[in-house]
């Protein structure tokens, strides 16, 4: 299943893919061009969410962790 992530940033209408510690999202909606809510899925990893889209890769400052 996963657990719902919500990620906020700039210019985020266009996403084509997100990932986290490089375990791509089970699904993922753009709610706006500031919000999308991605699912974790099973067997994401700790580390940095990346959201990818035409114009490139932007990954987060924070880590995500994820616990058992």
């Amino acid at each position: 299943m996963g657990t719902p992530v919500q990620i906020t940033g700039v210019s985020l209408g266009q996403i084509t893919k997100v990932t986290f510690g490089g375990v791509k999202a089970s699904s993922f909606t753009v709610n706006s061009a500031t919000q999308v809510t991605a699912t974790a899925p099973m067997g994401a990893k700790t580390g940095k969410i990346a959201t990818t889209t035409p114009g490139g890769t932007a990954t987060s400052k924070d880590i995500f962790t994820v616990t058992q």
